[in-house]
């Protein structure tokens, strides 16, 4: 009984690390499909590009003052970058850092997600654009 109990104790995970822990949401999952769809082949942009995209945006995270929760460069006919940003200040963050943020996307393929503290959605973003394929959504939190 006292061994499982120490085991508990070390595998609970804190409020920090459990905010950092953001499932993806139906969208998500729902946007993940589609590019994989669309992205069937040999990709046309390079790993060296998606890198680069990879760096730039980890930069205008961090100088927009979010946290990645998760950010994954998707390669194919363009680049579709996946992100999810934690701040602590959602209303802030998107009236006046996000911008930075985004400066930084590319257009046409994105997914983009903001999760207060607790890792509840304050803002997604998807959007699908390519050859014959159009299609996008955006969710913003009412109590903003």
């Amino acid at each position: 009984m006292v061994l499982l109990v120490c085991l508990a104790a070390v595998v609970a995970p804190t409020a920090s690390v459990a905010a950092s822990l953001v499932s993806p949401s139906p969208t998500e999952r729902a946007w993940r499909h589609r590019v994989a769809e669309g992205f069937g082949g040999t990709p046309r942009v390079s790993a060296a590009r998606a890198a680069t995209v990879e760096q730039l945006l980890r930069h205008a995270v961090a100088a927009s003052g979010g946290q990645i929760v998760r950010l994954v460069v998707r390669r194919g006919p363009q680049l579709a970058p996946e992100l999810v940003i934690r701040t602590s200040e959602p209303a802030g963050y998107l009236k006046h850092a996000l911008r930075q943020v985004l400066r930084r996307m590319p257009a046409r393929s994105v997914y983009l997600a903001v999760v207060d503290g607790q890792g509840r959605r304050v803002l997604e973003w998807a959007l699908n654009s390519g050859p014959g394929q159009r299609q996008g959504s955006l969710y913003v939190r009412r109590d903003l």
